[in-house]
């Protein structure tokens, strides 16, 4: 979860604020590189969670989860664009090489259609489990993104590229999208219809109020969503509507840049159709709002944007100390917190290569929008 509870901090001019956790990522690296050896991985896996030791914490989801893996990537790359300095480089050089060593050695060829997948791997919403599915949005571009930022950094040290990795690269595989070009959270997993086949998607049970904690994540449905039992119901399951359970579509191309595996035209399609049929209501976390947020800002939609962030129709009540209050269990959730103020960084200062001034808000005369100290994002 540190990429949404710091992340901002090197946007927010920062980065010193940032660089202290990244030390403590040094300091968990021989655990990491033991649990990537034996698990029979190059490289180093960095845990979901842990205690103050860097020990593994016990947890039925938490161990099959990858999409913190490329964090210490892009940590690394966001303070060093804030504090560019080749001594820098050189701290962190093995840290970044060895995370992008159990990347590439995470991934799994495909021969039957020339490209590299993903398996194996329980996806960041944690409703698409480890036993079936495959290529999950969000992973599949971080992946794409943090060998492309390893990449770099051996550039910036005078080293030559991976050629591995560059051929991973270029045949990882694309985001997966319905049949009228809506972007999914994953190719295949339990709640995504098999369109291919005609298969409606397994019905999702309904993640418990503050998450799943152990031994709550169901293994089993048994059941399916069908076309009969109508809008409202597939609405609220199934991921081809973009429901408040399934970010991580949008999360691909907002908290991440563009890159091969997405494709504009179908990346605009999800955001209209997320924007009309999110389920706002009933199980949006509070990291569902800056991740729309963001994903609008890159695709020049600026009221969609604010909307984002400034509805008061959430499901999760904002304290007047301006902390989410989830439940009982998670009585100040983070992320909103950490994910507005990245939001907000991009809604204002942009992102490489973008010419737009201040992205995230309309240009109708209405917004005077001052800022400064902010970083854009890569």
């Amino acid at each position: 979860m540190v990429m949404w509870h710091s992340f901002h901090y090197a946007l927010w001019n920062k980065a010193d604020l940032l660089e202290k956790q990244l030390k403590w990522y040094k300091t968990a690296v021989p655990m990491a590189r033991d649990i990537a050896a034996r698990q029979g991985f190059d490289g180093i896996r960095w845990m979901k969670m842990t205690d103050p030791s860097s020990n593994e914490a016990p947890s039925d989801v938490g161990s099959f989860i990858i999409w913190q893996q490329p964090h210490v990537i892009y940590m690394s790359e966001l303070i060093y664009r804030a504090c560019p300095s080749q001594e820098f480089l050189r701290e962190y050089a093995d840290m970044v090489e060895q995370t992008a060593a159990f990347m590439a050695s995470f991934v799994n060829y495909d021969s039957d259609n020339d490209r590299y997948i993903i398996q194996g791997a329980c996806a960041a919403n944690e409703s698409y489990n480890e036993e079936t599915t495959l290529n999950p949005a969000f992973e599949m571009a971080y992946w794409h993104f943090g060998l492309s930022i390893a990449q770099k950094w051996r550039e910036r040290l005078g080293l030559q590229r991976h050629a591995e990795w560059d051929e991973i690269l270029a045949k990882l595989a694309p985001l997966t999208s319905s049949p009228d070009g809506i972007y999914l959270p994953a190719e295949k997993g339990r709640g995504i219809p098999d369109f291919v086949n005609g298969i409606p998607a397994e019905k999702l049970p309904e993640m418990p109020a503050g998450g799943y904690i152990n031994g709550q994540r169901p293994k089993e449905t048994g059941s399916s969503v069908s076309s009969s039992e109508g809008e409202k119901s597939k609405r609220k399951h199934d991921p081809f509507y973009v429901t408040g359970t399934s970010s991580e579509n949008l999360l691909a191309y907002g908290m991440l840049p563009e890159s091969r595996l997405i494709d504009q035209e179908k990346m605009q399609k999800t955001l209209v159709r997320a924007a009309q049929n999110w389920n706002w209501s009933g199980g949006s976390w509070s990291w569902n709002y800056p991740t729309l947020a963001m994903n609008a800002t890159r695709l020049l939609q600026p009221e969609v944007a604010l909307r984002a962030i400034t509805m008061d129709n959430r499901e999760d009540l904002l304290l007047p100390s301006g902390n989410n209050y989830r439940s009982t269990r998670l009585r100040s959730y983070l992320p909103g917190n950490g994910g507005l103020l990245l939001a907000v960084s991009m809604m204002c200062a942009g992102w490489d290569g973008c010419s737009v001034s201040n992205p995230g808000f309309p240009k109708d005369g209405k917004w005077n929008v001052r800022w400064e100290g902010l970083h854009p994002m890569p």
